[in-house]
C-alpha cells in the first residue's frame, strides 16, 4: 500500500502542494520500501542524505500562535478553543511537572525541517492546535498553502504507519477521498516522554459531514458502497477477512491475523472487548470491578456461543472497511460539498460492519443510507446483526471511558439480542439420541 501510493505520487505530484515529494520515517530519511511478512509490516529505511543544518540557510521562519478558528478537522471535528500554544521559540515546555516536546519554528525543528526539505515550503507564520484527544492536530500555515500535522509524543513512528496503510489502502480503491500523506517523520525524546512521531497530511478546507447537504450525503453512502464492492485488493485478501497490519481505534490495539471467515475475525475482536472490561486501561482508568462487569460477561458468552446462528452466512466476501466511520471522520470539501473520509482503521470484513457507527452516533442523514442501499440492499437479518455489530462498538467504549451510561446501554441492547436470537441450529442426530 505504501510503495504503491507514496512513492508513485512522487513523480506525479499535483493540487496545491504540486511541490510536494512525499516521504516517510522523519526528515533525514528520503523514502522507504515496505513488504508485508506474516502480516507485519517491514520498514527499510534508507541512509540519510540531508541533515537539518543544512536548512537553516534556506529558510525564512518566524511565527506566532494561534487557536483553532472553526474547522472540521480529523478525530474529534471540533476546535480545542481553550488550548494555546506554548512561546514558539521553546521546544519544550513543562505539563504536569515532566518535560515534553512541543512544536515550534525554529528551523530545527522536525516537522519545520519536513515542511520545508519535503514539502518545499519556505515560511511558516502560523501555528493553530485543531484537537488534542487521542493524538494532537494542528494546521500549520505555510507561504504555499496549509497542511494538517498530527503529533503523538509518547509512542513511535510505528502508530502512523499503520494509519499510513490505511489511507493508502482507501486511496488505491479510487472510491472515497481522503487526505494524502504526506510525510511521517520522528519527534525527539524530552525528559521521559518519547521519542514520539508526526504525521504531515494535505490540507482539506472541511465542514462536518453533519451540517453537509444532501448532495454531500448520498455521494458519501454512494462511495462507501463502492469501497464496499472494489476489488481492488483482492489479491491481498485472497478471500481471507482481517489486515496485512494490527492497528488501533483510538487506544484500542485491533489485531487483524487474517481469518478464513468473518465470524472467526469478529468473534475475535468481541472476544476481547469482553475480556478487556476487567483489566487495566491504556488512559489509566481503573478497570471495572468483577462484580460490575459479571453481567456483561454472562450476557457476552452467551452471544459467543451463538455468534454463528446471529450472523450466519450473510457475508459471502470480504470488504475493505474505513472502520471507524463516525461523524467525526468524515466531511465534505469546497462550494460542492464533496465528501472526504479520514482517520481510518482499515480491515477486510463485513460491509454491514461500517454502518454500525454512523446509525449510532448521528450526523448522517437518511440520504446517505438510502444512497448506500441503493448500490447495496439490506440483507436478510441485517437489523439484527446492526445490533450485534453495535453492541461491539459500545463495549470498545466502555472500556475506553468507563462511562456508567454506557454499561446501561451495553447492558440492554445484550439482554435485547439475547430475547431475538433466532432458534439454535440442533444436530439431528443429537435429538434422536435424546429421544
Amino acid at each position: 500500500f505504501v510503495r504503491s501510493q507514496m512513492m508513485t505520487s512522487a513523480a506525479r505530484p499535483s493540487g496545491p502542494h504540486s511541490r510536494v515529494r512525499p516521504r516517510v520515517a522523519g526528515a533525514m530519511v528520503p523514502h522507504i520500501c515496505s513488504t508485508v511478512v506474516s502480516g507485519v509490516l517491514v520498514i527499510l529505511a534508507a541512509s540519510p542524505v540531508v541533515g537539518v543544518q543544512s536548512l537553516v540557510h534556506r529558510t525564512k521562519l518566524g511565527g506566532r500562535t494561534g487557536q483553532g478558528q472553526g474547522e472540521m478537522l480529523p478525530r474529534i471535528g471540533r476546535t480545542t478553543a481553550h488550548s494555546t500554544l506554548v512561546t514558539m521559540s521553546d521546544s519544550t515546555t513543562a505539563v504536569g511537572g515532566a518535560e515534553r516536546y512541543m512544536p515550534t519554528t525554529l528551523p530545527e525543528d522536525p516537522i519545520i525541517a519536513a515542511l520545508c526539505e519535503v514539502c518545499g515550503a519556505t515560511l511558516v507564520h502560523n501555528i493553530t492546535l485543531l484537537d488534542s484527544r487521542w493524538n494532537e492536530v494542528f494546521r500549520y500555515d505555510t507561504d504555499i498553502g496549509p497542511f494538517f500535522v498530527k503529533l503523538n509524543r509518547v509512542d513511535d513512528l510505528s502508530v502512523f504507519m499503520l494509519e499510513a496503510v490505511s489511507i493508502n489502502a482507501l486511496r488505491k480503491t479510487e472510491t472515497v477521498a481522503t487526505p494524502k500523506t504526506l510525510h511521517l517523520g520522528k519527534l525527539p525524546r524530552v525528559g521521559t516522554m518519547g521519542p514520539g512521531a508526526f504525521m504531515i497530511h494535505e490540507h482539506f478546507k472541511l465542514k462536518p459531514i453533519a451540517s453537509a447537504g444532501a448532495h454531500a450525503q448520498s455521494r458519501l453512502g454512494e462511495q462507501l458502497a463502492a469501497l464496499h464492492l472494489s476489488g481492488a485488493h483482492d489479491d491481498v485478501h485472497k478471500g481471507r477477512y482481517g489486515f496485512v497490519v494490527n492497528n488501533f481505534l483510538a487506544l484500542t490495539p485491533l489485531n487483524n491475523s487474517f481469518c478464513p471467515t468473518w465470524e472467526e475475525l469478529f468473534s475475535r475482536r468481541f472476544a476481547y472487548q469482553i475480556s478487556a472490561l476487567c483489566k487495566a486501561k491504556a488512559n489509566g482508568k481503573a478497570p471495572m470491578s468483577e462484580d460490575t462487569a459479571a453481567p456483561l460477561v454472562r450476557m457476552g458468552t452467551q452471544i459467543m456461543e451463538r455468534m454463528h446462528d446471529i450472523l450466519g452466512d450473510a457475508c459471502q466476501r470480504p470488504s475493505l472497511l474505513h472502520g471507524d466511520l463516525w461523524a467525526g471522520n468524515a466531511g465534505a470539501v469546497g462550494d460542492d460539498e464533496e465528501p472526504v473520509v479520514y482517520d481510518p482503521a482499515c480491515l477486510f470484513g463485513h460491509s454491514e460492519f461500517d454502518l454500525a457507527l454512523p446509525r449510532m452516533f448521528g450526523g448522517f442523514s437518511d440520504d446517505f443510507f438510502d444512497a448506500y442501499h441503493s448500490v447495496i440492499p439490506k440483507a436478510p437479518g441485517f437489523d439484527e446483526r446492526q445490533k450485534v455489530y453495535q453492541l461491539y462498538q459500545y463495549l470498545k467504549q466502555l472500556n475506553l471511558f468507563g462511562d456508567p451510561k454506557v454499561l446501561m446501554q451495553c447492558e440492554e441492547l445484550m439482554q435485547t439480542i439475547i430475547a431475538d436470537m433466532p432458534a439454535s441450529r440442533v444436530d439431528p442426530t443429537e435429538s434422536a439420541d435424546d429421544s
